[in-house]
């Protein structure tokens, strides 16, 4: 009688350990989730700061407007629905609509675009810049880099590792939020960023 309570107690504690670990793993996990959405919040603003940034802005124009790729993972119509949520609440409140009053179209990527040679040379001429809009591999963060520094365009990302990695853009958080600017991928580009831009920035000088 005693071996049966204790094994109920047992299997009761195994039972509430598990939970336990459950909740917390869930819970970690939607922590994370949580802070790369205001990651790619962020920088997606510090984007368009740096945009309007560029001194070569407007003749970057492709049939009366400013093209603005946004890079996301997969190749699933899922994966393009969540893009278009992210880009949505931008559009709701017109903080992507025009810069320097010249209107703004969203073109929206994915990696087999990206990957495909003959549709992203000829896609990368029409852009002004490009966001990543997750978190890719070195392998594509590098075809990005080559892409735009040939093309003469501003890439971004809100993740770690990837301005240290060669794109142009990305998101500082110290005891301010700035725009963080890999120096040589500007240089090579041949992006022309305003002075007053340079000035708040933070450098990566590889």
């Amino acid at each position: 009688m005693l071996m049966k309570r204790l094994n109920k107690i047992t299997y009761v504690h195994y039972i509430i350990l598990f939970l336990t670990l459950f909740f917390l793993l869930f819970n970690s996990s939607f922590v994370l989730a949580g802070e790369d959405d205001i990651r790619r919040r962020v920088a997606f603003k510090l984007f368009r700061a740096t945009l309007a940034a560029d001194i070569q802005i407007d003749k970057k124009i492709y049939n009366g407007k400013l093209h603005i790729g946004l890079l996301y993972s997969g190749n699933t119509s899922i994966d393009r629905l969540r893009a278009k949520s992210f880009l949505q609440q931008f559009q709701t409140n017109n903080k992507l609509s025009d810069i320097h009053n010249n209107p703004v179209q969203i073109i929206l990527l994915s990696e087999a675009d990206l990957m495909n040679p003959s549709i992203s040379k000829e896609l990368f001429s029409t852009l002004a810049g490009i966001y990543l809009l997750d978190d890719l591999t070195e392998e594509v963060i590098q075809s990005i880099t080559k892409l735009t520094i040939e093309k003469q365009i501003i890439s971004y990302s809100p993740f770690k590792g990837n301005v240290e990695s060669g794109i142009l853009g990305g998101l500082s958080v110290e005891a301010k939020v700035r725009p963080f600017i890999n120096m040589k991928t500007l240089k090579e580009s041949g992006v022309l960023l305003k002075p007053f831009f340079l000035k708040v920035i933070k450098r990566y000088e590889p």
